[in-house]
């Protein structure tokens, strides 16, 4: 967690929102041992590591999806506040 906690808290004061992915569990050999972190933000901001090649890629896609969603919501969230009040 040391390894991402400058960048989170930075970017958490930036306003930026933040993904942050944590290995959970290992077998066999890997490159990270569980408790591994990588933080992300939507425009793909990155910071520490989980793995590397194509699951580093493949956690970098699915953060980054979930970031555009939170957006989607809190834009929906927002559109149906002004839809009430209105």
């Amino acid at each position: 967690m040391r390894d991402v906690l400058s960048d989170l808290e930075r970017w958490r004061a930036e306003g930026v929102p933040v993904a942050l992915a944590t290995v959970v569990e290992t077998w066999g050999s890997a490159p990270r041992a569980a408790g591994g972190k990588m933080a992300l933000t939507a425009d793909r901001r990155i910071s520490g590591s989980v793995s590397g090649g194509c699951v580093e890629n493949a956690v970098i896609e699915v953060g980054a999806e979930v970031l555009d969603l939170l957006h989607a919501a809190a834009l929906l969230r927002l559109l149906r506040s002004i839809a009430i009040t209105t």
